[in-house]
Formats: structure tokens, sequence, C-alpha cells
């Protein structure tokens, strides 16, 4: 065709050349699919242009051409002729698209599914993890933890560590303090049980955040003495007064004292929590805030300009060791450290989230090795158009740029619809996350988002575009072109070798969803230490106007346990100050009589009011001595029961006729021991506890109240009702089944579950199709061998043999690759899941594997199949 070209005398531009290998292409297509052979539709195609004149050439027209073809153009403007190129590159590129809907649609998808589920997991990141929180300088914000050697890191505090730790670093930063402290608002209709937190009168200074309606508190509010007001949330404020500025300057009842409304904070304004109704100063008495032995304040603190969390935390350390010595009694052994208030609100939920990003990254990696076999496929199909358009004078560059062209609109379209598909993937991890994660209801597809995805279509295009545009364009420019092609696609170990890193891929995610599976199940078999079926839970707080001591709690408490054992179907009651799953605890210096030789000692222990239906309902058992009795009342001997580990670490194992005292009360008896329960959550450790009978309880500060009922189907409304029946103004909070409790301590399970065995899924799916369009890529190429081995005798089952070995190669390669991937990240998952099995736990891996291996040789045995049904005849005909 080339001496056909040049027997025209003139030189034809470009243009035209890609015009005609266009037409060219178009024809032998046509004959194709008249059921002609290669070697008749080639002739064809010679047979057209032989018999073409020069200006039957030139005049020549596609049927879909925007624009004239040019003959022997001669232009100096470079720009313009580069923009023509580009042009006529992406007409071709989309006519391409059209003429082969099903292989678009499939690259489309592939890329659509990667590039979508990236812009998603990206925006989540940037939601939770990379946004700044919504304060001012909200990098300066940092929270204390208080460490200790037996229970980890807490984040509760006492009042007097706090303004110590305060007033020796004001160099460093400033601190505030603050703690949850549920208030029962009435008046004005249904009385309601709020999500309230009392505030030191720095608090707001300290954040940095301005109110929306009115003002903060100050430190003058914060007076014992001072009226009381409050702050409230904008969701508070929406839903009781509408939004109406006038509710700032109004009064409202809570926990039967008046205060005044004098702010109302931004609606993204969300600590510690985003459903705090209000925000009110502690006022807080002198004693108090000299108390040493109680701990239950949080602290923030803002660092002062220039100083850095860690030499914040160096010049704190220094204060806690001058308070261990000052104050052996309390602050032994204690030390205190600084935590960005950032990697507070996202908590647990970091590692987790990487996890799912590079879960992600692993599906865009194999959809887009997908893409690049489909289109390393697709070449071998076009090996006769590029060769007719290599011989007609087309450079390499030429063809390099016209395939990087076609690449980059799939990649593209790829990127739009995978905008669609990121909209879909988030709304469903936004879903999936909901009250699982914090601020992901905070993420939107924005700008950047979108960035993100038409950078990864770019990048994709280049990657793995760019490889099927330099593989063609390695052909030599000759009538016998065809073949030197040919030979270069076969000589090209890039789809295997994208196939064998597709299968790590698969391989890694398949393990990593069996191992949070697993650790999802095992969650399901984690003994809390009681009964958690048929088991519903209420919880109040008593008003201290109304039931100002211990002695007018145990009152109430014994009526409405009578009230509700009349409700029908209820079995038992008990009640506990703290209910188990909810996470508060009540820390108290505890002296112990210790081994008979020895003084008594102190230590920090957990104290937990319980009256004895609480062990009954909830089926704790005991281990040794009696639980609580009825006669254990005020005025009879003081007497508590501990669980297994303070019997274990105070006494050996060994507790009953022992002696505690509990800082400010006379020593109690420890009557009994009981079993250790899952009270802060199924993935927690029990500390040593020590319960006392509620009706003997001596500090009347702790005035919330958590009930447990057993019964089946008990309506939570006659739990409402016979609460009402004792105090018709005393609202009822948080009815629930400690079933819900146990569900949300294996929600994050459920979700990482969720999320890594949908992308294990798709990655999964992606490399099955990758082994069959790979296998059939294969067959494809190898048709006249294979065609020629049969007509020389070979058996099919060789054949069959002969195409599977080269994938099983593939599969064993990415086998190796996809085992030591999967050791470690099962060590990293097995670090966010406690519960989940060894890292290398050979049954994960072994599964995986199995699973793999036997789809991905089943998916390549249908085209393998097809190979050994080669006519030999139609083979030999195209050679």
């Amino acid at each position: 065709m080339a001496r056909r070209a040049a027997s025209f005398g003139r030189t034809l531009s470009t243009d035209v050349m890609d015009e005609l290998a266009c037409h060219c292409a178009d024809l032998y297509a046509d004959a194709r699919g008249a059921g002609d052979s290669d070697a008749a539709a080639h002739d064809v195609v010679v047979r057209a242009i032989e018999r073409s004149t020069f200006d039957e050439l030139i005049n020549r027209r596609r049927a879909t051409a925007a624009m004239p073809s040019r003959l022997d153009e001669r232009t100096t403007d470079r720009v313009s002729r580069w923009w023509d190129d580009a042009v006529f590159d992406l007409r071709y590129a989309l006519r391409g698209m059209r003429r082969s809907v099903s292989f678009t649609a499939a690259v489309v998808s592939i890329l659509a599914v990667g590039i979508g589920a990236t812009t998603a997991a990206f925006t989540v990141i940037d939601a939770v993890l990379l946004r700044a929180l919504p304060y001012p300088q909200s990098g300066a914000l940092v929270v204390l933890k208080k460490v200790t050697s037996n229970a980890g890191e807490t984040r509760a505090l006492s009042t007097a560590d706090w303004r110590d730790y305060g007033a020796q670093n004001t160099s460093s930063l400033t601190l505030a303090a603050y703690a949850s402290w549920p208030m029962n608002l009435t008046g004005g209709g249904e009385p309601l049980r709020l999500r309230s937190v009392i505030v030191s009168g720095s608090f707001f200074d300290v954040v940095g955040e301005k109110p929306l309606v009115g003002r903060v508190t100050s430190a003058t509010d914060d007076a014992p003495s001072a009226p009381g007001v409050v702050v409230l949330s904008y969701g508070f404020w929406n839903h009781r007064f509408g939004r109406h500025p006038s509710a700032v300057g109004s009064q409202v009842l809570l926990n039967g004292r008046a205060a005044t409304i004098v702010g109302v904070m931004p609606q993204e304004f969300a600590l510690p929590a985003n459903d705090v109704d209000l925000w009110m100063p502690m006022g807080l008495a002198p004693e108090v805030l000299a108390d040493r032995a109680s701990e239950w304040v949080s602290v923030v603190g803002r660092l002062r300009p220039g100083v850095s969390v860690a030499a914040a935390q160096a010049n704190l350390s220094v204060t806690a060791a001058s308070l261990a010595q000052q104050f052996p009694r309390t602050n032994r052994d204690e030390r205190v450290a600084v935590r960005p208030l950032l990697d507070t609100v996202v908590g647990e939920v970091r590692r987790p989230l990487w996890l799912g990003v590079a879960a992600v990254l692993f599906v865009l990696f194999a959809g887009c090795a997908n893409a690049a076999n489909l289109l390393l496929a697709r070449a071998t199909m076009r090996r006769d158009e590029i060769a007719l358009r290599a011989a007609l004078g087309a450079e390499p560059a030429r063809l390099a740029r016209q395939l990087l062209v076609e690449s980059t609109v799939l990649a593209g379209t790829g990127g739009a619809v995978g905008i669609a598909a990121a909209w879909m993937f988030l709304r469903a991890f936004v879903a999936l996350g909901a009250g699982r994660v914090p601020r992901v209801e905070a993420a939107h597809l924005n700008a950047m988002a979108i960035a993100v995805s038409i950078i990864a279509s770019l990048v994709t295009a280049m990657l793995f575009g760019g490889g099927a545009a330099w593989l063609l364009a390695r052909a030599k420019v000759s009538q016998s072109s065809r073949a030197d092609v040919q030979r270069a696609i076969t000589s090209h170990r890039l789809g295997g070798f994208l196939l064998a890193g597709q299968i790590a891929f698969a391989l890694m995610l398949a393990a990593g969803a069996l191992l949070v599976a697993r650790a999802y199940a095992a969650t399901s078999r984690i003994d809390p230490g009681f009964d958690v079926s048929d088991t519903l839970t209420l919880q109040l707080t008593l008003p201290g106007t109304r039931y100002p001591t211990g002695a007018s709690h145990a009152r109430f408490v014994e009526q409405a346990l009578e009230q509700i054992a009349a409700v029908p179907g209820v079995k038992s009651a008990g009640v506990v100050s703290d209910l188990p799953f909810v996470g508060n605890q009540l820390n108290f210096v505890v002296r112990t009589d210790g081994e008979a030789a020895n003084p008594p000692r102190e230590t920090r222990l957990t104290v937990r009011p319980a009256d004895p239906g609480y062990f009954r309902t909830l089926g704790i058992p005991l281990v040794s001595g009696r639980f609580f009795e009825p006669t254990d009342r005020s005025g009879a001997a003081l007497v508590a029961i501990v669980n297994r580990t303070a019997a274990e670490r105070l006494w050996g194992g060994t507790a009953t006729n022992r002696r505690v005292q509990v800082t400010g009360e006379a020593p109690r008896e420890v009557v009994g021991v009981v079993g250790d329960i899952k009270h802060a959550g199924l993935h927690a450790t029990e500390g040593p506890v020590v319960y006392v009978p509620y009706a003997q309880k001596t500090f009347d500060f702790v005035n919330w109240i958590g009930i447990v009922v057993r019964g089946a189907d008990v309506p939570a409304s006659l739990m409402k009702s016979a609460i009402a029946r004792v105090d018709p103004n005393q609202p009822v909070h948080a009815v629930m089944a400690m079933d819900e409790y146990v569900a949300r301590e294996r929600a994050p399970y459920q979700f990482s579950a969720l999320v890594v065995g949908s992308l294990a899924g798709a990655a999964f799916v992606l490399a099955i199709t990758g082994i069959y369009g790979l296998t059939t890529f294969i067959v494809g190429r190898r048709f006249r061998e294979l065609g020629v081995r049969l007509a020389l005798g070979a058996a099919p089952s060789a054949v069959v043999l002969l195409v599977l070995r080269q994938i099983l190669a593939m599969l064993v390669l990415g086998a190796i690759a996809g085992v030591a991937g999967t050791v470690m990240t099962t060590r990293v998952l097995r670090a966010a899941m406690p519960a989940s099995p060894a890292a290398t736990d050979p049954f994960v891996i072994a599964a995986a594997v199995a699973l793999l291996g036997v789809t991905s040789l089943v998916a390549a045995l249908a085209p393998a199949l097809r190979a050994a049904r080669i006519d030999p005849k139609i083979a030999l005909q195209a050679e």
C-alpha cells in the first residue's frame, strides 16, 4: 500500500493517511463481519486501495467525519496543526468507542468502580481525618489523659489535679474542665432528660468558639453563688424553641432549679459530642475543687503560640512527677499525656479508615490492571488496522499518540461516570458509618473530590493506556509490519504481570475480608459476663432539689422497682449507678486490709452502687460468698462485693471476710465475690471493682440511675408509666434492650466487615474477569498457532492444558506475592481488631488461596475449551 501511495507522485498528509487507515479498517471489519477470513478481508482492503485514483483517495470522507481531509498541507502554525490533530484523534477515539460498545462499556464500568470508590474513600478520609475541627486554630487544641500502669489511658482527672496542671503550666497552655452531667428539663410540657455538660469558666475561651446568638458562660458565672445560666446547642434550640431569638433571655427549669438561657452555639460546635443539648457552669464549691481522690472531669487545653505538643508534654510530665511526690496517696504512679483534640474525636476509627482506603486502592489497582488487559486484548484485535496505518506511512510516535488519546478518552469517560459512582459509594459509606464513625456525616462531594477523580483518570490513562500505546508503536513500518506487531505482542508479558498483581491484590483483600468476617463472628461469641437476652434498660437522673441525699435516692429506687415489678411480663428488676456498655464509672481511693502481716494499703478502684436485683437480673455469677440482701440497708453493717479481678489483685483470690474502706466512709466487710463483666465494652478488660449496696450509698452527688428489667417483650411505654406513678416529673431516658448495646459494640466490626467484604468482592470479580479476559487474549493471540497444532494432530486436551499452563503460572506468581502481602496486611488488621484470629492464621490464607485458585481456573477454562474447538482449516487460511 505504501508503494501504491508513492505511485501517486505526491505526499499524503498525516490526516489523509489517518482518514484512509480508518476507511481501510472499516472495510476490513465489514468483510470480517460478512464471514470472510482474515486473509480474504485483507485482500478486499488491498483491492480497494489499488483501484482508487489519487483524487478519489484525497476526497475520501469518513461517514461520521465532521471536517474535510486535507492534502499536502504545508503550515508553519504548529499550534494550529497540533490542535487539528488533537481534534481528529478525539473524533477517531469517539468513533472507536461507538464501534466497540461492549468493550467501551466494560472498560468504563471497571474504571468507574475503581475511581468512584477511590474518590468516595478520599472524601471520607478528608472529612474524618484530614479536615480541621470547626474551631478557631483547632490545631492548637489538646486534651489531657491520665495514664496509669493498671488502667492504662483514661480521660478522667480529679478537679485538684486539673487546677494544679493548669496553674503550673501557664506558659505552655491554658486548661478548662468539663463533665457530662445529665439534667432533667421540667415545666412547659413532658419532662425531658437532656444531654448536658457542665463546664469551667474558661471553657469557651479555651475552645475559642463564639456564640451564634447571645453570649457564652464566663468565670463570673462559674461561682457557686452565681445565678444559673445555660448555653443551648443549635440542635436543641431548633427542636425546643424553633430557632426563635426570644429564647435567649428566657428561663428553663433544670433539675428543679431555674436557669437563664444566655446564648446559642453554632451548629458545627460539637464538644464533647454532637448530641449535647446544653452547657452550663460547674459552680463547684471550694472543697470539691480541692478534692484529689475523685476523678470525674475531662480536661481540654489550648497550646500557647509557638508551643508544640512535645514541649507541653515535657512540662506536664514534670508537674506529674511533682504531684506524685506531694500526694503519694492519690498520685503515685500516675502521669498525664497530651493528645491533639482531633485524635481524641476520631478515636479508634483512624486505623480502620486507612485500612479501608488501602482496600479501595487495591480495588482501583485491580480495576486498572483489568482495563489494561482489556486494552492489550483489543490491541491484538486491531493489529491489522495498526499495520495498515504503519504501511501508509504513519510514524510510531503518531500511532502512540492516537492510542494514548483513545485510552485518555476511555479513562476520562470512566472518571466522569466514576463521579456518579462516587456519590453512590459515598452515600453507602455514610450510611454504614453513621453512629459508628465520627464526623462521617460531614462527608460530601466537593471540588477537591472531583479533582481527585480527574487526576485518578489521567494517571490511569497514562500508566495503562500508555503501556498499550508504547507496545503497538514498537511495530516496524514496513509491508510485513503486521507480523512484527504480532511478534511484539507475543513477546510482551505486561498483561501477565498485570494479572499476577491483580491476583495478589484480590488475594490480600479476600484474606482481609475473611479475617474481618471472623473477627465480627468472634464478637458474637464473646461472653459479656452476664445474660443480655430479654433485658430492658432505662436511665434516670434524680434532681438534687427533690432528691438531695442518698437516702432519698434509695427511697425512689425502692418505689420505682415496686412499680416495675407489677408490670405484666416483668420477671425481675435491679438498679445500678452505671449500666454496662454506657461507659461511665466512679473511681475512688480505696483502703484495703491487705495481707494479715502488712499494714493497710490504698489504691484507686472503681466503686459501683447496686442493689440485690442487679446481679440476679443480669445473671452475674457468684464466685464465693453471697449477693446483697434486702437487709443490707442504711443503718445496717456496711458490706461490699468485689469482682474476681479485685479479689485476685488485692487478696490473692480469697476476698470474703476482708475489709475495704472507700474514701469518706467507714470500713466495709466483703461478703461476696462475683465474676467480671464487660462493663466498658466487649473488647475491654474489667479492672478491680467494688460493689456497694445502693441503699448504703453515701456519696450523694451520684444522682444518676440505671435500671435493668428482665422480661420478654416488655413495652417501654409501661416502664415509663411505672416511673411516672412514682414521680410524674421524672423523665426516663434511653429505654433500650441490652441486645442493642451489644449490637453497638459489634457495629465497628460489622462496618469493617461490610466495607472490606464488599471491596474484596469487587476486587475478586475484577480478578476473575481479568483472568477470563487474559485467557481470551492469549487464545486470540495464539489463534493460528493453536490451529496449526490441532492440524498437526495435537489432542484438544493438550491445547487446553497449553492455554491453562500460562494462566497457572500467573496464578502461582500472584499467589506468592499475595500470600506475602496477606501476612503483612492481616497483621495490621489484627492490631485494629482485637477479636480477630492470629495474623498468620493458615485457615484464612489457605481459604483465600483455594477460593481464588479454583474460581480463577474455572474462569480460564471456558476460553481454553474454545481454543480446543478451533477449526484448523480457518486457522490455516488466516495464516
